[in-house]
């Protein structure tokens, strides 16, 4: 499958599975606080759909692996991360720093190998495109997880960085953890 083929069977799957779902008067606010904005009930809820739509994480190809991984340049943009990671560039060992201290991460670089294997050391997923909740197979969005972490290693490093989610809450682990190797 080519990834326009991908995105028209997705946008068609999500925007079936919503509209049913809009129509029986699901994604209001899925029972949550009402000052909750309804735009993001919608989004929620079309996310979900388009989740449910995609086969399991182990089954997608790789048109569907890129574009996922690719998306994660939307909230890359927002966050203004190039402009946080400026004061990093050519510092992953000051980045690594911040990670533990800010970010409560855990890290570890192997300079002879050059790898580094994080632990997000949370219980919960931080992922803002759609919450977690248990019963529906979300981890297909691990792979924008991993460009997320690609963009970002690489801009500090000034070296292409590969990205790989180890373990996601998502999947069931207790939390997440990514393996990023450096091209020399």
């Amino acid at each position: 499958m080519n990834r326009s083929s991908f995105f028209k069977e997705v946008c068609i799957s999500g925007a079936v599975c919503c509209g049913f779902a809009a129509l029986a008067g699901a994604g209001e606010n899925d029972g949550q606080d009402p000052s909750v904005n309804r735009q993001d009930g919608i989004s929620q809820s079309w996310m979900a759909c388009v989740m449910r739509s995609l086969s399991s994480e182990k089954d997608l190809s790789d048109d569907a692996k890129s574009a996922l991984k690719q998306a994660s340049s939307v909230h890359y943009e927002q966050l203004k991360m190039d402009e946080m990671l400026a004061r990093y560039k050519g510092d992953l060992k000051g980045f690594i720093a911040f990670l533990e201290k800010q970010w409560g991460w855990k890290v570890t670089f192997d300079e002879q190998t050059r790898t580094l294997v994080a632990d997000e050391n949370k219980d919960c997923c931080v992922c803002p495109v759609i919450r977690h909740v248990p019963g529906i197979d979300t981890s297909a969005l691990c792979h924008c997880s991993e460009g997320f972490a690609e963009k970002m290693f690489s801009a500090v490093s000034g070296k292409k960085a590969v990205a790989r989610v180890t373990a996601s809450v998502r999947r069931g682990d207790k939390s997440c953890g990514y393996t990023v190797v450096f091209e020399s």
